[in-house]
């Protein structure tokens, strides 16, 4: 007996989608049911040699007697086993709606609660690599009366080959785990319109540190983004990570920020992946499937042991492989850490792949993707770059100053053709076509500043007026100073005071960025200098770290962003860490803005229940990825 083909297997090594269930409880029912009829068999006997012999009518009686047991026992069995299949069928059909249409907080299932009955994998299930590469840290649910939606632990250490001359650290959610897991520290993810408290435990020994959202559209005070919180070996410290609900999903990551000693944590390995992802109930018209079916993950690293040395690590790896298919739209996100925040190339072959932008620092490009495709895209060490690629044979991706496509690539690509047995599913799809061109949904921070006759972002909204006044600020960069003025955690440059007008904002000129790549903290800047500021900094797109072409410097970098829904600290300073370190980062206060939020929490020790996370998990039942 088969069940009906609609219902199907899980995929595995001996069972393919076309393959129908074998009922497997129909031959045990059977036997059960002959299991019975030679039990009753024995008991006839047995009963029969306790009969007298000449009692003819009576051994006949027996017999019929039996028979009809048998047959009885017989019948019941069988109407069991239709009970039985019916009720399964009907609950495995009731599991799989169920399962599609609800949330699964737990996704670590135990096979002996499964039902017999089991859908096949969704078609619709994303095609990534990022859990073949990264721990992922499970936040898990608060109570209902928590401030927070949820909550988190994760563990700054030392690293296992660190030495005086050259420390290593890292991250790792829990103390028996190795400390930053070879390079690749816990992938941290995050959803828009939730609240999340992290909690950063210090097991180093002699290391103060903390941690800094990197890009991510965060308050500067309070408990979310202020560098000037820090945790002492031994202690914890409390962050609060509240995600606007119109925040982009993008790609982000995370690094110690400690100043005097950011460089040393990041060059150490102190550094991460984040993500914002999308919430699974937006709707965004228009844009391509690819985006959320097929992508791949290319954490790039840079470790520099001494002043002359250096090398490079692709997803913790001398050389890392990316494989994927022929011929089929995926996407590529590229996340650099260097300490040094170098320019360097990132290079694939223009015969073999076809490369367009998506995004740049984690901000969709306005039209998406970039019309044209390139095989060079040039970025800092501290930079985001999505894109979408296509190949037609396996190749390699090269990154160093001025590469070429010379000697082993720094990331293998295997290109698998139609027809090949891969692990991916997309492979048994047919080649794609150009991607149809998509217009991110904005929220207004991140709406265009450009003349409304602008080609770069078309969308209603409010932009450049007649009656619109820009706020102007000058930003000259050296490796000491901001402005002349090296860095003071009590002194801001200057004060602002907090807009809330969409037709105000802010218009700044950054000077002298071809060596020192300039960060803003919480806010992303639109480039608005005519042709753009060279490099991947396009004229009308958005990003948080900028640095220009050494031959483009005596020039400054025009930038525009409103600051009108966070005020506070607003931090800036050189991506190259080590100038970060001797003094080249500043602050600006904007006032008038909302209050930060929960009162400010300083460290308490690991020991101390203090400030713990049991109080908001409590009434909770279970663990979730966001």
């Amino acid at each position: 007996e088969t069940y009906p083909t609609f219902f199907m297997p899980a995929p595995s090594t001996t069972t393919t989608e076309s393959s129908p269930l074998v009922v497997e409880f129909g031959s045990s029912s059977w036997a059960l049911a002959n299991e019975h009829d030679s039990a009753d068999h024995d008991h006839d006997k047995n009963e029969n040699q306790q009969r007298p012999s000449n009692d003819k009518n009576g051994k006949e009686n027996g017999m019929k007697l039996a028979a009809i047991s048998r047959a009885l026992i017989l019948m019941t069995a069988l109407l069991v086993v239709t009970a039985v299949a019916a009720m399964r069928i009907t609950d495995g059909a009731q599991q799989s709606s169920s399962s599609s249409s609800s949330d699964n907080k737990d996704n670590h299932s135990d096979n002996s609660t499964l039902p017999l009955l089991q859908a096949s994998r969704p078609e619709n299930e994303k095609d990534t690599n990022v859990d073949d590469i990264f721990e992922q840290l499970v936040w898990k649910t608060t109570c209902p009366d928590s401030p927070y939606d949820f909550v988190g632990v994760l563990k700054f250490c030392d690293g296992p080959d660190s030495t005086p001359n050259d420390p290593k650290f890292g991250y790792r959610l829990d103390s028996q785990d190795p400390c930053g897991r070879a390079g690749l520290n816990p992938l941290l993810r995050l959803q828009p319109g939730y609240r999340y408290l992290l909690r950063l435990e210090n097991e180093s020994k002699n290391e103060t540190t903390n941690i800094h959202t990197h890009g991510v559209h965060a308050d500067g005070s309070g408990n979310a983004d202020d560098i000037d919180r820090i945790v002492t070996p031994g202690n914890y410290l409390l962050y609060n990570w509240t995600i606007p609900r119109d925040h982009p999903d993008g790609s982000f990551w995370y690094h110690a920020h400690y100043h005097t000693s950011t460089k040393k944590h990041v060059n150490g390995g102190a550094y991460g992946v984040l993500l914002v992802d999308r919430r699974p109930e937006d709707n965004d018209n228009g844009r391509p499937e690819f985006l959320d079916q097929r992508e791949r993950f290319l954490l790039l690293a840079t470790h520099h042991p001494d002043k002359h040395t250096s090398y490079h690590r692709a997803n913790g790896m001398v050389q890392a492989t990316l494989s994927f298919s022929a011929h089929q739209w995926v996407r590529l996100r590229v996340i650099m850490a260097d300490s040094t925040a170098k320019v360097r190339d990132l290079r694939l072959d223009p015969a073999v792949c076809q490369a367009h932008v998506l995004a740049y620092d984690g901000v969709w490009r306005s039209t998406v993707p970039a019309p044209q495709s390139r095989s060079v895209y040039s970025v800092t060490g501290a930079n985001r770059l999505d894109l979408a690629i296509r190949c037609n044979a396996s190749s390699g991706v090269w990154y160093a100053v001025d590469s070429i496509n010379e000697g082993e690539p720094l990331v293998e690509l295997n290109v698998t053709q139609q027809g090949d047995v891969v692990a991916s599913r997309s492979n048994h799809q047919a080649a794609e076509g150009s991607i149809e061109p998509w217009k991110p949904q904005r929220p207004l921070y991140l709406q265009s500043l450009l003349p409304r006759d602008g080609c770069y972002d078309t969308t209603p909204n409010p932009t450049i007026t007649t009656n619109s006044s820009a706020t102007h600020f000058n930003i000259t960069m050296t490796s000491v100073a901001l402005n002349g003025i090296s860095f003071s955690a009590a002194t801001p440059l200057t004060t602002f005071e907090m807009d809330y007008s969409p037709h105000s904002f802010h218009e700044w000129s950054i000077v002298n960025t071809s060596n020192h790549p300039f960060h803003l903290h919480t806010y992303w800047m639109q480039v608005v200098s005519p042709g753009g500021c060279g490099y991947i900094y396009e004229e009308g797109e958005w990003y948080d770290t900028i640095s220009k072409p050494t031959e483009m410097d005596g020039t400054p970098c025009v930038v525009r962003f409103r600051m009108n829904d966070i005020g506070g600290r607003i931090l800036m300073h050189c991506h190259t860490l080590g100038h970060e370190d001797a003094g080249t980062m500043g602050w600006v206060m904007v006032t008038g803005g909302p209050p930060p939020g929960l009162d400010r929490i300083e460290q308490e020790p690991i020991s101390s229940l203090g400030l713990s996370l049991e109080e908001h998990l409590s009434c909770a039942s279970s663990n979730r990825p966001p």
